[in-house]
């Protein structure tokens, strides 16, 4: 099949290959703004020619998001197969709910998107196109509605030790610009934001996705790229591509002054995030790595007992729930390595691979 690399022009009828494309878009209490993200990357993949459904995944909504959008979308669009609606209320867990919406998908590619983004034309079709010749899972590059175009988040700074996660890095790779490759920058890297992500469904099904015990928020990027990285799965940045992110959220309460306070529809709090990472960490990297990250949550604590007793009872309980995984990915890591020897070896760092 043959692979575009014109990224601003359509091309029409030429036989540049067009997978069928699950959009994925979980939501909690983001009515209206999830308009944005809908027709942003409607418009994108109409544009292209794209074959494509829309999972709409509530999770736990209460401003009537599922209703609404299934009111405006769901005669036609459902008809034609363009719109699924998926109520997930079993918890709060946007990792949980992209799992559900990858369940109802039918698509080659699943393209997972946040509630509050727009995405600029060429960026949908470069990641396809990128995935279509190298497989595995692709980022975009990244800015806020208020940044200036050129300030675009890259790739994440790993911070593992710490909490099997990431920090923001706006740096271009050395080693990724290469001036004369067409297909410049196309890079591998650790893992990215998972504000907007894609791979193929296939990848996602046979990696078993997310796990299932993750609580609200964070700790999901470390997983899965982690997880993947371990499976031989590589992750890939096009800095070519570009998504825009709203940081301010929803108008929640006017002011005195009158301006607006903003927020999100959701909340998570200490506890739930330190279960993600300790949860990340004991099934991909086993005891040892989890016991890192336990003892990072513990100085957290400040020395309140309270604190520490809960974080060690959570400990505990992943021991139960991580364990399959934990074996599972043991058992399937690509030549047997283990998590410490894939970090010492850091194979997203070799430029060899673009």
């Amino acid at each position: 099949m043959s692979v575009d690399h014109d990224f601003t022009t359509p091309r029409h009828g030429e036989p540049y290959g067009k997978p069928k494309v699950s959009v994925v878009i979980t939501t909690r209490n983001e009515y209206p703004q999830i308009y944005v993200s809908i027709y942003s990357i409607l418009e994108e993949l109409v544009y292209w020619g794209y074959p494509f459904e829309f999972i709409i995944v509530s999770n736990l909504c209460e401003d009537g998001t599922p209703d609404i959008i299934e009111q405006r979308y769901g005669g036609v669009w459902r008809e034609r197969g363009r719109l699924k609606v998926v109520r997930y209320n079993d918890k709060g867990s946007i990792d949980c709910s992209r799992n559900a919406g990858v369940a109802a998908a039918t698509g080659d590619v699943i393209y997972f998107s946040d509630a509050h983004m727009s995405v600029t034309v060429g960026t949908i079709h470069g990641l396809i196109q990128a995935w279509l010749k190298h497989g595995g899972m692709w980022y975009p590059c990244i800015n806020c509605w208020t940044d200036w175009e050129d300030l675009r988040l890259r790739a994440y700074n790993l911070t593992l030790e710490a909490n099997f996660w990431g920090t923001q890095s706006f740096d271009l790779p050395s080693w990724a610009v290469r001036e004369s490759d067409r297909h410049i920058g196309l890079y591998t890297m650790g893992m990215g934001s998972h504000a907007t992500i894609l791979l193929g469904r296939q990848t996602f099904n046979l990696a078993r996705g997310f796990h299932p015990g993750f609580k609200t928020y964070a700790g999901g990027e470390g997983y899965l790229a982690m997880k993947l990285w371990r499976l031989g799965v590589k992750s890939w940045m096009n800095p070519n591509t570009l998504v825009r992110h709203d940081n301010w959220g929803l108008k929640v309460k006017r002011r005195d002054d009158g301006s607006y306070d903003h927020g999100r529809g959701y909340g998570w709090t200490n506890s739930e995030v330190w279960y993600n990472f300790m949860l990340s960490a004991y099934t991909v990297g086993g005891e040892e790595w989890m016991d890192t990250i336990y003892q990072g949550c513990v100085k957290q604590c400040n020395g309140v007992a309270l604190w520490i007793n809960e974080l060690t009872s959570l400990r505990d309980e992943i021991r139960v729930i991580g364990e399959e995984d934990r074996l599972w990915i043991q058992d399937h890591a690509w030549k047997g390595q283990s998590m410490k020897q894939m970090v010492d070896e850091q194979p997203w760092n070799d430029p060899a691979l673009v």
